[in-house]
Parts: structure tokens; sequence; C-alpha cells
């Protein structure tokens, strides 16, 4: 174990793998996440940017969502 800053708040935290975030950080990601997954299931023909705006998260985090086969936007949305 090592102990690191958060990418997100800044606070020491103890690394083991992963995502260099603390707990509540991990935490609020994955609610965020899981906004973000009810959203593109409700509205599916959303493009990647529009998702972004409406659920006020990154694109870039939608785009590593997708990478990480969590998150999938149907063809009609490109």
């Amino acid at each position: 174990m090592e102990l690191k800053n958060c990418r997100n708040c800044k606070r020491l935290f103890n690394y083991i793998t992963g995502e260099p975030l603390c707990g509540g950080c991990k935490s609020a990601l994955e609610e965020k996440f899981q906004v973000v997954k009810q959203f593109v299931k409700d509205n599916p023909g959303y493009n990647i940017s529009q998702v972004a705006e409406e659920c006020e998260v990154s694109q870039r985090q939608l785009k590593q969502w997708v990478r990480e086969e969590r998150l999938a936007f149907s063809d009609d949305s490109l």
C-alpha cells in the first residue's frame, strides 16, 4: 500500500490498485455513472456531447466508460 493524493479532491488516501481516487470520489463517480447509464437508456438517440451536457459529466469521462465497456451508445446516436 502507498499513500497518494486523490486525482479529484487532492486528499491523501491509501492507494492499492486501480484509479487514483479516494473512496469518497469513487463512490460519487459511481453514482454519476448510474445517472448517466439511466439517462442513456431513457434517451437512446442522444449523442455523447448531448449526454455530457445534460448529465453534467465530461465527454472524456463518458469516453472512458465506453472504453471500459461499461457504457454504450446506439448506432443512431452517432
